[in-house]
This record gives structure tokens, C-alpha cells and sequence, in this order.
């Protein structure tokens, strides 16, 4: 695929930009991107190879969340992801509200794949911290990968960091 890239670029068919689009479709790496373009990277190029790089750092995240929920005392599996994160935020919110207004209602939720349940605030709020104390730390790690992206200098710094869950 590089050479094609390559080919294309060097008639003109491809600008700088569409190399550097190729490595968001994964056909190529940013070292080859590199060896195509030449030397001309410019600061607005490595910006926006940092600003990919994140966005594979969030997807990673992403996936590995969706891949891996938890398994809570009940035996079953909840999802963790960051949908499953704000349908259960906002779920107790509603719940707590209706509950000051004096309106009689139940706390539900669901496991992966199944309908809801009714929780008791205290069950629903354990499994609420169990998502909490698995997602943090891998928050806090993709933070950190962020951080080096964007420390990240040239493209050996920006290629040296590593993006791996958990």
C-alpha cells in the first residue's frame, strides 16, 4: 500500500493531507507517511498525527471496556462502557429524584443481554462502585497515554508510545 500511496502522491493525485489520511485508515504507518512526504512535516501535520494517535487511545479504551464487563456477586456479567457508565448515572439520578418528590418508584437495571431487575439502592450502588474501581485506573492509564502523545516531539516519540488495555 505504500508504494501505491507513494506512487500516487509523487503525480499529485494524493496531497500531504491524504497521506497523512492514509495512516487513520491504517494502510500505512506515520514513519512511512514520513518517508513519503520527505523532510516538509509541518507542525500542523505532527498535530494532527498526535491528535490521531489519541483517538486510536480512546477507541482502544473503548473496546476494551465493551470486551470486558464485570461479573458482580449475582454471577452476572454488566457492561462498563461509558454508555453503560451514564444510562446507570443518569438511572439513579432519576430514581433519587422521584424519590424526593415523594413519587413511589423502583431501582432497575440490567445485566448484559437481559431485561431489568429491581435493585436495592445499596446493591445498585455496590455494583456502581464496582464499575467506578474498574474503570478509574484505566482512565488514569489512558490519560497517561495521552500525555505522552502529546509530549511526544517527533514522530520516534509519537511511534515510541504504546497504547495497550489494561
Amino acid at each position: 500500500m505504500k508504494n501505491e500511496i507513494e506512487r500516487l502522491y509523487q503525480q499529485g493525485k494524493v496531497s500531504a493531507a491524504g497521506v497523512w489520511k492514509a495512516i487513520s485508515n491504517n494502510w500505512i504507518t506515520s514513519s512511512e507517511a514520513a518517508e513519503i512526504i520527505g523532510d516538509d512535516l509541518q507542525p500542523e501535520q505532527f498535530s494532527g498525527l498526535q491528535q490521531q494517535k489519541q483517538v486510536q487511545n480512546n477507541t482502544a479504551l473503548a473496546a476494551y471496556l465493551s470486551a470486558n464487563p464485570v461479573t458482580w456477586q449475582d454471577g452476572k456479567q454488566y457492561g462498563i462502557t461509558q454508555e453503560d457508565q451514564n444510562e446507570m448515572s443518569l438511572n439513579l439520578i432519576q430514581y433519587q429524584a422521584m424519590q424526593a418528590a415523594g413519587i413511589e418508584t423502583k431501582l432497575e437495571w440490567h445485566a448484559a443481554k437481559e431485561e431489568c431487575r429491581e435493585f436495592e439502592p445499596e446493591e445498585y450502588m455496590g455494583l456502581t462502585m464496582l464499575i467506578s474501581n474498574t474503570v478509574i485506573p484505566l482512565v488514569r492509564k489512558n490519560q497517561a497515554i495521552k500525555a505522552a502523545i502529546f509530549a511526544a516531539q517527533n514522530l520516534d516519540e509519537l511511534e515510541a508510545v504504546q497504547i495497550a488495555y489494561p
